[in-house]
């Protein structure tokens, strides 16, 4: 049997019928209940101040609302074609995007509260700002659902049998490869675009070794700026393994169980014994090199302009050679200090072999600093 065309029945009748006449029965069709759910016209009618929908837009939805009562009984009726059809013809994109997005919002909603149940199950929320986490998933769904909406509409109006018809006023770029192809891009960039919290929870239940990164960034925030933190953030540069990371994030969820009180004198002492615990010599000294390089580099200029000023280096010696090394003095000795801060014997025993090496000019700035008066705050006691 045929398929009848009521694709071009509904536009002839938004086309016909006078505007006035449209107008006088809308609140009759939003309100009227009948054996058909209310459609996604109704939907669009509900909410055209936010649609912004002109006047000849809510009198085709009207007349396809309409329709739809009579057609949907109708033998070989496909809805989905044919609301697909009535939205091509009537919302511009932005409008579609808006309305699809109110479709959803229930779904929307539902998909943000299991996945934070989910993550409040697995005790991933520490340091998560709840409300702004939960705004970031639901912008996320909706933005991605609405776009899948849009392109599973031009698949559907591209395959159309009625889609060459004359009464169908489609723009015939909208459902052209180009601009499908660009949706498909759209939809794929905001897919990878996950907020924080859901991405977490991605990398959980796909089983990936990052969902442990990921974990301990928020287990550890408020320690960003603290070594096991900072170790942490540089994971892929030291080359750990899971095993460290799965060390790191017990370390990190102990100290944050620190009385706040007496953070501030077990903090040092605490990160250095777990570090040292969990990583190897090397990863240690790499560690504390990055991330005292700012300050390290600071205090070679500052030793070195120091020692210009006082007239303790002439011309004939290179500047970057006698830099380097009162920068390899310097890490080395911030990577004592870090690393054996928990057991004070061993850290100032290694001091002491390590300043017997300790660079000649340094040695000489300093005993020009000690021999000055009034000089106190000048330059770096190390």
């Amino acid at each position: 049997m045929k398929k009848v065309n009521y694709y071009v029945i509904a536009i002839v009748c938004a086309l016909l019928l006078p505007c006035k006449m449209f107008s006088q029965i809308k609140s009759s069709i939003l309100e009227k209940k009948t054996e058909v759910e209310n459609s996604i016209f109704d939907l669009a009618l509900s909410n055209e101040k936010h649609l912004h929908l002109e006047d000849i837009q809510k009198n085709k939805l009207i007349a396809l609302s309409t329709n739809l009562q009579s057609l949907n009984t109708k033998p070989y009726f496909d809805r989905e074609e044919y609301e697909a059809a009535g939205l091509s013809n009537t919302l511009s994109e932005e409008q579609f995007l808006k309305l699809i997005a109110l479709k959803n919002q229930k779904t929307v909603a539902i998909k943000t509260s299991n996945n934070w149940d989910n993550l409040l199950r697995l005790e991933y929320t520490k340091g998560l700002d709840s409300g702004k986490a939960k705004s970031e998933m639901s912008d996320y769904y909706s933005k991605l659902m609405s776009f899948q909406g849009l392109k599973n509409n031009m698949l559907i109006v591209k395959n159309n049998l009625y889609v060459s018809d004359a009464f169908y006023q489609s723009p015939k770029d909208y459902y052209s490869k180009t601009r499908i192809d660009s949706i498909t891009n759209i939809i794929e960039k905001q897919s990878k675009n996950m907020p924080e919290a859901l991405a977490m929870l991605y990398e959980i239940k796909q089983g990936s070794p990052a969902r442990l990164v990921m974990r301990a960034k928020r287990l550890i925030k408020a320690d960003r700026s603290g070594e096991i933190g900072y170790t942490i953030a540089m994971c892929d540069s030291l080359k750990l393994s899971n095993n460290q990371l799965d060390s790191l994030i017990e370390a990190g969820i102990q100290y944050q169980n620190i009385d706040n009180n007496s953070k501030w004198l077990q903090s040092i002492p605490f990160q250095s014994e777990h570090l040292y615990q969990i990583l190897t010599e090397e990863q240690y000294l790499q560690m504390t090199n990055m991330k005292w390089d700012t300050q390290n580099t600071k205090r070679v200029n500052d030793a070195w302009n120091e020692l210009v000023r006082r007239k303790l280096v002439d011309r004939s010696m290179n500047e970057q050679e006698v830099k380097t090394n009162i920068k390899i003095y310097y890490q080395q000795k911030q990577f004592i200090m870090s690393r054996y801060a928990f057991v004070e014997k061993e850290r100032d025993r290694r001091v002491l072999v390590l300043d017997k090496n300790k660079p000649y000019l340094l040695s000489m700035l300093e005993e020009a600093r000690s021999s000055s008066k009034g000089n106190a705050n000048s330059g770096y006691a190390w």
